[in-house]
């Protein structure tokens, strides 16, 4: 199983995490790597999730592999956009650095065909998602 760019609650790092963590220190800039035209899926864990168990118990995923990613192609420039929105920020000024680290690609997107053939399909959209992850993020700082 390949797993595309997941997260979802409780998780502490990698680009999703880390934009509502620079947020949280300060809502009004937002600092990512590269220069955001860079496009990726998205995939919410409880979907990863879906796609083990469909995988582990489907007599016909044996000896194959496949690829785990939502539905919706979208640029960093984009992704920094929907987690400024879900995180309540107010129109933060968002800076791309230009260089990201080496080897990164430009697109990354998963064709998920052959798992959707066994019945997945993504149930968590990327906007979503991101609304469930930035409401356990606030409890991070927000106990109540």
């Amino acid at each position: 199983m390949r797993l595309f760019n997941t997260y979802g609650p409780r998780q502490t790092q990698f680009v999703v995490s880390d934009m509502f963590g620079r947020l949280r220190q300060n809502p009004h800039r937002l600092e990512v790597l590269g220069t955001g035209e860079q496009v990726r899926t998205y995939n919410f864990v409880g979907d990863a999730v879906h796609a083990l168990l469909i995988v582990g118990i489907h007599p016909a995923a044996r000896g194959h592999v496949f690829n785990v990613a939502g539905d919706e192609q979208v640029s960093i420039r984009e992704l920094a956009a929907l987690v400024s929105q879900a995180a309540d920020a107010q129109s933060p000024e968002v800076v791309f650095t230009g260089e990201s680290w080496p080897g990164d690609v430009m697109r990354l997107v998963a064709d998920t065909s052959r798992l959707r053939n066994l019945g997945w399909s993504p149930r968590v959209g990327l906007r979503e998602g991101l609304l469930r992850f930035a409401d356990w993020h606030r409890t991070l700082t927000d106990p109540t």
